[in-house]
């Protein structure tokens, strides 16, 4: 990850991609509770257009992808998530943890191609 300082390549680092489909103003407040958790290394949150989220970065044949759907992550689930990483030899390991809800929750699963509301 080229935005993450040099001396912190190799260590685990939590990195969070925060979305907020609305008006500026209130996504501004919406992430004031994340920016208070800890000092971050490197700031990439700010408005942009939602496809800039998802730009590719390179993919290299020997990554490996997982997934799973869980309905909340407790303390538990989160020191599991944290060990697994922490044991990989993968050159960078990485879990996405994605929230499904707000909005688009709130659209009967049948309304739309989108899946997993």
């Amino acid at each position: 990850m080229l935005f993450v300082p040099s001396e912190h390549h190799g260590r685990l680092v939590i990195m969070a991609m925060l979305v907020y489909a609305g008006k500026v103003e209130v996504g501004e407040r919406a992430v004031v509770p994340f920016r208070a958790l800890a000092t971050p290394l490197a700031e990439t949150i700010g408005p942009k257009p939602y496809p800039k989220m998802y730009e590719p970065v390179g993919r290299r044949p020997e990554e490996v992808a997982r997934w799973m759907f869980i309905d909340s992550v407790d303390g538990r689930a989160a020191e599991t998530i944290v060990e697994h990483l922490r044991a990989s030899t993968a050159r960078m390991a990485v879990a996405q943890i994605r929230v499904l809800g707000g909005a688009m929750a709130r659209v009967p699963a049948e309304a739309t191609a989108f899946a997993h509301r």
